[in-house]
Parts: C-alpha cells; structure tokens; sequence
C-alpha cells in the first residue's frame, strides 16, 4: 500500500509542477516576441502592415518601395491580398478613400507586374507651365516660357488624366523669331460614350464599368457609386486586374432601378435596371450593362 501511495505522490506532483510552469509562462512571465520577420506575424498583424505600406505609398508614390516592403510578407500575389483586403474594408464599411489608396497600389504593382508602365502622374509630379503673355518687340531676344514644379504631393494623384496638363504651342513671329506659347488645357471630366446590353447567363445581372482617360489607357482607383430606393454602395476600379485596370462590376437586384456616378465628376447614369435577356431555349433570365466612360 505504501509503494502505490508513492506513485500517486509522484504523479500529483508533477502535475502540480506542469500547472506552476504553464502559470508561470503563460500569465506571470508570457513570451513576448520583438523584430518578428513580417512573415511570422498573424493574418490581422499582415493586415495592418499592409495598412502602413499602403500609408506610405500614399504619401510618397514609389511602387518599387513599396513592393519590397510587401516582399517580407511573402505573398503569393501581394496584389490580390491588396484587393482582397480593399474588399473585406468596403464589405466592414471601413473608409472608402482608404479602399482606394489599396486599389491604387493593387493597380501600380499588377501594372508593374504585367510589363506595362505606369501613368506618369503615378510616378512623378506635373509640371506647372507658365506661358509667355507678353508681346516681344522687335529686335529683342524671344521671351522664353518658365517651368516650375509644385510641391511634392501628400497624396498619390487617382488618374494620370486628372492630374497632367496638356501643353498646346501657339507660334508667334517676333522680329523673324517664331516663339512658342504653351496654352494649359486640363484634363476633361468623364463622360458616358457607351451603353450597352449584356445578356450572359453566367454573368446574371451584373452592372459592369470600363473607365478610360483622354489616351484610351484605363484609370484605376475611380469611385464609382450606385444609388437606389433605400440604399447605397460604393466601388472601385482597379480591384480586378485581369479584367483590366479600368474595370469595376456591381451585381444589380433585378427589381431595383439604380442611378449611377462616378464621384470624380461626371453626369450620372439614371434607369439602370437589369434588362430581362431569352436565352436559346426561350426561358427569361436577368441581364446586366456595360457602361464606358472616357475622358
């Protein structure tokens, strides 16, 4: 009897002794873990690093900079887990100016990764141009026109459009001398050019956008809003690279009328309804529209 009393001596003891560690390790002295490699951190950490990254490639737009930094997370696509996130922040109701800053570096890193360059407006300031207003007398040296850059922008611009200045050179004579006079012409808003009836099974009623600058290149980051009886929703283009920087989607309740606009300016879109499309076997289903804006 006292040989098995000794045995259960020994084995309350270490328990006892497993409870005092576990106490001690986890509540009195816990690990705590400083200089984590970005990849070790958990998925809502990545999530606010990406935050910071996105933070900072707003405030200075170096996309090289800023995939390096995405690099430490180790991410299959970095730009699918930036539109993943940009999504699940609208889907929270989080900030939808801080869903676009996600949109816009989503945009530049695919645009990157895709082998095409990126907006000019993306990469570096514009450059204001002042004309020559004065006359030049006869004789006198031509007064040559000045170019001065702004201060370096706090926040990334959303569309190279939006925020170059097309210089147009009218040529004067001056005592023999043409002179060029740039003429500052900005960008225009976005306009309607195209409205067109989609009916695709696969797709149902889906409202689909394409926005493209004065050149024909698509603009990613575009808050695009749709409105109906009792409700709003906001949206963004560039969070589907693959089907173009430009492109943005909305699925439509087929018994609502939606009025959409593009909140960078524009005439809204009114009576979106889902079209109602036959398919081969006669049987009705939803359509959706595809609606083209361009500079």
């Amino acid at each position: 009897m006292e040989e098995r009393r000794g045995y259960w001596f020994l084995l309350t003891g270490l328990l006892i002794g497993l409870l005092l560690g576990s106490l001690y390790s986890m509540v009195i002295a816990p690990l705590q873990q400083v200089d984590m490699a970005p990849i070790s951190l958990s998925a809502a950490d990545k999530d606010r690093y990406r935050g910071m990254v996105v933070a900072a490639y707003t405030a200075n737009p170096d996309v090289s900079r800023a995939r390096a930094r995405l690099a430490l997370l180790n991410d299959p696509d970095p730009a699918a887990a930036l539109m993943t996130q940009a999504n699940n922040l609208l889907a929270q109701g989080g900030s939808a100016s801080e869903a676009r800053n996600f949109a816009m570096l989503a945009s530049a890193i695919s645009s990157i990764n895709a082998g095409t360059p990126l907006p000019l407006a993306a990469a570096t300031p514009t450059l204001m141009v002042t004309p020559d207003t004065g006359g030049n007398a006869a004789g006198t040296a031509p007064v040559q026109p000045t170019v001065t850059a702004p201060s370096a922008p706090t926040k990334a611009p959303t569309r190279a459009a939006s925020a170059t200045v097309k210089a147009v050179a009218t040529v004067t004579l001056a005592a023999g001398v043409p002179t060029a006079t740039p003429t500052a012409t900005p960008g225009a808003p976005f306009g309607l050019k195209n409205r067109e009836q989609v009916c695709d099974a696969t797709l149902g009623a889906l409202l689909q956008v394409q926005i493209t600058d004065a050149s024909g290149n698509p603009v990613p980051g575009v808050e695009v809003r749709v409105t109906w009886v009792g409700g709003e929703d906001a949206f963004f283009t560039g969070l589907k690279p693959d089907k173009g920087t430009g492109y943005a989607d909305f699925t439509m309740n087929p018994d609502e009328t939606y009025t959409l606009r593009l909140t960078d300016g524009g005439r809204p879109v009114t009576e979106l309804k889902a079209p109602r499309c036959t398919d081969a076997d006669g049987k009705t289903f939803a359509g959706g529209w595809l609606l083209s804006f361009s500079q």
